[in-house]
C-alpha cells in the first residue's frame, strides 16, 4: 500500500487506509489527507475479472470527460463537487 500512495502528490499525510465497503469484486479503502481533511477512496481493480486495466481507466476519464463538457453546457460549474451529476 505504501508504494500505491506514494505514487500520489498528498498536501502531507494520510491517515492509515482502511478497508472500505464490502465489494464482490475489488478492493476499496479509505483514507483522509490530514492537512485537508478531504477523504479519498481508492480502489484494487481486479485483474482476473479486469483484464485490461489500463483500457478500463481510459474508459472512466472518457466518460467523465463527456459529462463534464454536458455539465458545462447547461450552465453548471465543473469544480463545484458532483456538479456533474445532478
Amino acid at each position: 500500500m505504501n508504494k500505491i500512495l506514494a505514487a500520489w502528490e498528498w498536501n502531507g499525510p494520510v491517515s492509515e487506509p482502511i478497508a472500505y465497503g464490502e465489494g464482490h469484486i475489488n478492493q476499496t479503502y479509505a483514507l483522509t489527507e490530514q492537512a485537508t481533511q478531504k477523504r479519498y477512496i481508492l480502489q484494487k481493480i481486479n485483474t482476473d475479472t479486469f483484464k485490461d486495466p489500463d483500457g478500463l481507466m481510459e474508459n472512466i476519464c472518457g466518460v467523465t470527460d463527456f459529462l463534464r463538457e454536458k455539465a458545462k453546457q447547461r450552465g453548471a460549474d465543473p469544480n463545484v463537487p458532483r456538479s456533474m451529476l445532478r
